[in-house]
């Protein structure tokens, strides 16, 4: 019987889904137990054609859109296909370990009051030096928690949550990356589907929403899901801006959502020095002078991006909020 459904979004990345499927037909359980979901977001390259090519290894269904949708759209369309009772989401650029449906199967039986684990994201095998500097700006936020994670033996509880369990210290984090998340299907039901009015953000307010009817976030260290980064300055630059950009659409829906100056002045005042401060704190951590402004000027791009986004945003929010008085 189908446990685990795993649902991948792609959209004309038929070169980094073959890695993707690969890794999930060499999962160490039985192909009865797991089956994996592609949902095509309106593709025009191979897609198709690279899915084809895995159907005899393992349960694999394929979802067309005819048109490109985004991602909330397409996760939500895996949804309501799978027939696990625990569904769990890739990312066409993601490579699982071999006991990944394992993993799921095992901490949701033992498990019983957990409905959400997050596990690992790390850099992927031979990743160019920039990769490994996107990979190491994304640890910057979570580092202490993860050195007090692998201190655990089981799972830590994310803190955001009103639900409390005293025997598992919290992971500070304030949202989740559902790409390298499981849940139980059930919490689709109770919670909702992701917004598909979000085309950047959606995890976030996905969160605020298992906040607030109370469900616990756990994380789960040693499974370790690798990651293709961008390979490009300019790539990151516009990712960051366009997630920004997005982050009015939350404040609308949740008003205490965190947006520069709708938060407070000193909160606006961290935020802009934060731009700053956080290049000089990576770029402290190299030994040699050229490294260290190698660094600054990579992560002060990428910052500057996030910044700028969220200043586009909190001008439509405002304007947003004018018309509606």
């Amino acid at each position: 019987m189908i446990q685990v459904s795993v649902v991948i979004p792609t959209y004309n990345r038929a070169g980094l889904l073959v890695r993707c499927l690969e890794s999930l037909a060499k999962q160490r359980v039985s192909n009865k137990e797991y089956e994996v979901i592609v949902v095509d977001d309106g593709s025009i390259d191979g897609t198709q054609h690279v899915v084809e090519g895995f159907r005899k290894r393992m349960h694999l269904r394929y979802i067309k859109h005819a048109r490109n949708r985004g991602i909330p759209s397409a996760r939500n369309s895996g949804i309501r296909h799978a027939r696990g009772n625990y569904i769990a989401f890739a990312a066409d650029d993601y490579e699982l370990p071999g006991n990944y449906v394992q993993c799921i199967i095992t901490l949701f039986a033992k498990h019983s009051d957990v409905h959400v684990i997050k596990f690992n994201l790390m850099c992927r095998k031979n990743a160019s030096r920039y990769e490994q500097l996107q990979h190491r700006y994304w640890e910057y936020h979570i580092l202490a928690a993860y050195h007090l994670a692998l201190q655990q033996p089981e799972l830590l509880r994310i803190k955001n949550t009103k639900k409390q369990h005293t025997h598992i210290k919290p992971f500070f984090s304030s949202r989740i990356e559902a790409g390298v998340c499981a849940f139980r299907k059930n919490i689709f039901t109770s919670v909702g589907y992701f917004r598909e009015d979000l085309q950047r953000g959606e995890d976030a307010e996905f969160t605020i929403r298992l906040a607030h009817a109370g469900y616990p976030l756990f994380f789960y260290p040693y499974v370790h899901v690798k990651r293709r980064y961008s390979r490009s300055l300019f790539s990151s630059f516009l990712l960051a801006y366009r997630a920004g950009r997005w982050r009015y659409r939350i404040k609308l829906h949740h008003h205490r959502f965190p947006l520069l100056i709708t938060s407070g002045l000193l909160k606006t005042l961290d935020r802009f020095l934060n731009v700053i401060v956080t290049p000089l704190r990576m770029a402290a951590r190299e030994s040699l002078f050229l490294p260290r402004i190698y660094v600054f000027l990579v992560i002060l791009v990428i910052k500057v991006g996030g910044f700028l986004g969220e200043v586009e945003g909190l001008f439509q929010y405002i304007a947003r909020r004018i018309l509606r008085k």
